[in-house]
Formats: structure tokens, C-alpha cells, sequence
């Protein structure tokens, strides 16, 4: 049997692409006009991402992370947004000594530059709090009811929010774990 995939996509090579054969209907599409769907015409994709607290600290703060990771937020991700509550937390483990960081009044409006601000709602609330789920830290339920509820994906590295349902989210092993 024929692959009618076969030598289709990917191409980089304008003049190379095709249309694959199977789905041409005569007359109506030349090879020569048919172009690669916009995701891959240069634009990162369209995704707009919740960024977990952990994420959000290593990141500013270049710590490592893992590569897949790393390819990931800089290519997929076109907006990132932050919960005050990711703030308020890692200010609280700083704080009571459990996070090294200079005093944050320094680098704090560096850190959150570049982030849209997620709003905690009463809905976000209403979910978070009726999900019946055994984890039951209030900051990754709310982070989770944030996403769902603004249409966000939250991406993370907590492997207690993997296997939870009900908001769309992207898993990374943390560095040394994949």
C-alpha cells in the first residue's frame, strides 16, 4: 500500500509542499497555492498558559528546567499569565525562610513584567471548592479552576495535579525526573 502522506509535511522547502494527493479535488486547489496552516508559518501558536508558582520561581529566577520544558514555553506559549495567588504563596515560603531570594521588593515588578494578571473569581472559587478531588492544597485547586474557568491551560510540574481532570493542562517532569 501507498502512504499518500509520504514526502508531504513537513517541508521547508516552499516549492517542495504539497497537498496530499488523497484529499485533492480536481480543479479546485493547485499544489503551487497551497500554503502550511498558520501555526507553522514562522508565529508561535496560540496558547495562553497559567503559569504554576514552582514555574514561575524557577523561571525568573533561571533555575533550570528541563529542556522539553524550556522548548515548550518559548515556543507554544503566546501569552503567560500569573495567579496573585503564585505571588502570594512564594512570598510566604520566602518569607518563613523556605525559598533563598533576596528581599523581594527588588525584583518583585521584574518578576511578574511580561504576565497578564489571571482574576480570582467567585466562580473560580465555586469550582475550586466543589471538585471532589483528594488533593487539597488550595493554591493548585484554585490555579486549576483559574484555568478552567478563563480558558487557560495551566502548565506545571506537580506530579499530585497530573492525574486530576476537569481543567486543561500541560505536565513536565521536573529537571532530573524525565
Amino acid at each position: 500500500m501507498v502512504d499518500p502522506w509520504r514526502g508531504w509535511w513537513p517541508s521547508n522547502d516552499p516549492a517542495r509542499r504539497r497537498f496530499p494527493p488523497h484529499l485533492l479535488i480536481p480543479g479546485t486547489m493547485r499544489e503551487s497555492t497551497w500554503t502550511s496552516p498558520p501555526s507553522f508559518r514562522g508565529r508561535k501558536a496560540e496558547m495562553r498558559a497559567l503559569i504554576d508558582s514552582g514555574l514561575w520561581w524557577r523561571r525568573y529566577h533561571g533555575l533550570p528546567l528541563s529542556r522539553r520544558l524550556s522548548r515548550f514555553l518559548e515556543q507554544e506559549v503566546s501569552e503567560y499569565w500569573l495567579c496573585p495567588l503564585s505571588v502570594q504563596e512564594m512570598l510566604y515560603k520566602w518569607r518563613h525562610r523556605r525559598l533563598p531570594a533576596p528581599d523581594p521588593t527588588g525584583w518583585l515588578a521584574e518578576a511578574t513584567a511580561g504576565y497578564r494578571i489571571a482574576p480570582v473569581t467567585l466562580e473560580a472559587g465555586r469550582v475550586a471548592g466543589l471538585w471532589e478531588w483528594s488533593h487539597g492544597d488550595p493554591v493548585d485547586r484554585l490555579l486549576a479552576a483559574i484555568a478552567q474557568s478563563e480558558g487557560l491551560t495551566l502548565v506545571h510540574t506537580d506530579q499530585r495535579l497530573r492525574p486530576l481532570t476537569g481543567f486543561p493542562q500541560r505536565y513536565f517532569p521536573n529537571v532530573g525526573m524525565e
